[in-house]
């Protein structure tokens, strides 16, 4: 029986009384309100299917916790990764220092051995290799 095609139940003012007792209009729609057959018959089709509701309820939460756990799992990895991320960054602030140092430290020393060697102290290392070529 397929329960996503049942109508909602009816308002308040279309349940009929049989014996001080309210019924469904489902049941009045199939026959003698009052049966209790129909009332039976009622009861086991919303049995049913509350049983396919709960267990598709249950199907839903198992598949959402698997969801939360792949989503905690992302997380990690992406924190993992921006960890990483940070630590090359400051790597490579490091070496760009130390490029910057070293090339000031060799232009200096290569000013100071080219102005030994040449005796000059007033022209820059380019000059003195452009002349010396």
């Amino acid at each position: 029986m397929d329960f996503r095609n049942k109508q909602l139940p009816p308002i308040p003012e279309e349940h009929k009384i049989c014996n001080y007792k309210e019924v469904a209009s489902s049941c009045m729609q199939s026959g003698d309100p009052c049966s209790t057959e129909e009332i039976r018959k009622e009861n086991g089709d919303l049995k049913k299917a509350n049983k396919i509701l709960h267990r598709r309820l249950q199907e839903l939460a198992f598949e959402y916790n698997i969801l939360q756990d792949e989503q905690a799992k992302a997380e990690e990895k992406l924190d993992h990764h921006l960890k990483i991320i940070e630590i090359q960054k400051q790597s490579l602030q490091s070496i760009r220092q130390w490029a910057i140092v070293s090339t000031t430290d060799c232009r200096k020393r290569c000013t100071d051995a080219l102005s030994k060697v040449y005796g000059r102290r007033d022209r820059s290392v380019r000059d003195l290799i452009k002349t010396d070529s």
